[in-house]
């Protein structure tokens, strides 16, 4: 075995334990059991450091240089030190220049994006099972709850089954257009982030191999629904329509065709949750909302460093007040341009831009491809609070790598 052969299978296993970071710290209920966020973070940093440190073969294209060069003057030199309250933040701003030089090898985002999804495919699998069995039959039962006082995420209470397991118990009344009542959370602590990174692993199930495992698809799939989450009909829909869209897009008209067929078909599911959640007066969606135009208010008032980055108290004030007592920020993009402004806000809007125009004009599979999964991710965004996570500044760094080096990759799939 060569020493190059050694150095490229070590990248392997260090993206994989990476990719199980991401999703550990992606707002999991472990990260408030062993109330290990900071040190989960300050791990993978250093994994991340490894991972390219052991990529010699790394050369930091001009592009690149010129990215992270602005990053750090405009982000790290003026917001970071203006709106970072916590160390963890601190280190979140200075893993991205390097996922910047990491993503900009087109391979490495196939790996870190493969890895991701088959991590996501097993969790997929688990809580798929166990919610059957645990929450529709009923032959399995919770081995133990935990309080709001051990897992302090909104007002939920939460049952397990030997930890590998989550549901949240105090919602089991909760309706749904299904009319099932107990969602599929798996090990998250809400229905959204769960959802966010389903899709992700969907997205990438379908589209970036020449032949898909069907059997993983459905089960991604199937389990996506099971979360009755916004995230998870939205996102499924997008998949299914945008895998449409790949193969029979083969004109400029064609695909301005579809896209507005997908655009209305689009608008009209989300059309018809909003109006599932709100006859059911769903309290979730209206501090969602609240959220939402709290962000707005805040932008626009401080619209070039925002408020301070999760600065919440900052936040509090531009919310109605029969919500600030649940105050949360249930809306990832629009926190970030609440938190950090344009200043913090652009590396999440030129992106989404530029693939909306660029799908349009783009002529081979895998243009189409990423700027589709920039498009996905953006959207999904509206809905998932990750701005302090580090999966937000993961598909923030695939994107801008996806953009600046495009013109130097080359056009296959797995």
């Amino acid at each position: 075995m060569t020493m190059d052969s050694i150095k490229f299978k070590l990248e392997i296993f260090l993206i994989w334990v990476y990719a199980a970071f991401v999703i550990f710290q992606g707002n999991t209920v472990y990260i408030f059991l062993t109330k290990s966020n900071q040190v989960v973070i300050i791990l993978a940093l250093a994994v991340l450091t490894l991972i390219v440190g052991n990529s010699g073969k790394l050369k930091i294209q001009r592009r690149t240089k010129n990215a992270i060069l602005f990053y750090l003057i405009l982000d790290i030199g003026i917001f970071s030190l203006i709106n970072i309250s916590t160390p963890s933040l601190l280190f979140l701003t200075l893993s991205f220049p390097l996922l910047l030089i990491l993503f900009q090898n087109k391979e490495n985002i196939m790996l870190f994006l493969k890895a991701l999804s088959n991590l996501m495919f097993i969790i997929a699998l688990v809580s798929l099972f166990l919610w059957i069995f645990t929450n529709i039959i009923g032959v399995v039962n919770a081995s133990g709850v935990y309080s709001n006082d051990v897992i302090p995420w909104g007002y939920n209470v939460y049952a397990t089954v030997h930890n590998i397991y989550f549901y949240i118990e105090n919602y089991i009344v909760q309706s749904n257009i299904f009319g099932v009542s107990v969602a599929n959370t798996a090990i998250f602590t809400e229905g959204p982030m769960y959802a966010y990174l389903l899709i992700i692993a969907l997205f990438y199930e379908m589209n970036f191999y020449k032949k898909p495992n069907k059997y993983k698809m459905l089960v991604i799939m199937v389990t996506s629904f099971t979360v009755f989450s916004d995230n998870a009909y939205i996102g499924v829909f997008f998949c299914i329509a945008f895998y449409w869209f790949l193969h029979h897009g083969n004109s400029s008209s064609s695909r301005l065709i579809i896209a507005a067929t997908v655009l209305v078909l689009g608008i009209t599911v989300v059309s018809f949750v909003l109006y599932q959640k709100s006859i059911v007066k769903s309290t979730s969606f209206f501090i969602r909302l609240d959220d939402m135009f709290a962000n707005l208010r805040a932008f626009l008032h401080h619209p070039l460093l925002g408020v301070g980055f999760n600065n919440a108290k900052g936040l509090d004030i531009y919310r109605k007040r029969s919500y600030i007592i649940d105050s949360s920020n249930s809306s990832g993009l629009l926190s970030i341009f609440a938190y950090g402004g344009i200043t913090w806000g652009i590396w999440y809007i030129i992106p989404f831009i530029k693939s909306i125009v660029g799908i349009i004009q783009s002529k081979n599979y895998f243009d189409r491809m990423m700027n589709g999964f920039i498009i996905l991710t953006t959207i999904l965004l509206l809905n998932v609070s990750i701005q302090d996570r580090i999966i937000s500044f993961v598909i923030c760094a695939i994107s801008w790598g996806y953009i600046l080096n495009k013109n130097c990759w080359v056009d296959d799939m797995i």
